[in-house]
């Protein structure tokens, strides 16, 4: 079995190129995701605001 380290190299170079375009890739989803979190994070505080102002005490059932 002849095996150029050559082409080894060659190959795992390209290999890393991949998965660091991979990586960038990945970044950026996480970075959209992480926005879209905060978004959200952003309306649920602004709609949950009134309705905990205007939230009454619950009534226990079990008394008369």
């Amino acid at each position: 079995m002849n095996i150029d380290a050559n082409e080894v190299i060659q190959s795992l170079g390209q290999k890393i190129s991949q998965l660091e375009v991979d990586n960038a890739v990945k970044d950026v989803y996480i970075r959209k995701l992480e926005k879209d979190i905060a978004e959200i994070k952003e309306s649920m505080t602004k709609t949950e605001m009134p309705q905990t102002a205007k939230s009454e005490p619950a009534v226990d059932a079990t008394k008369p």
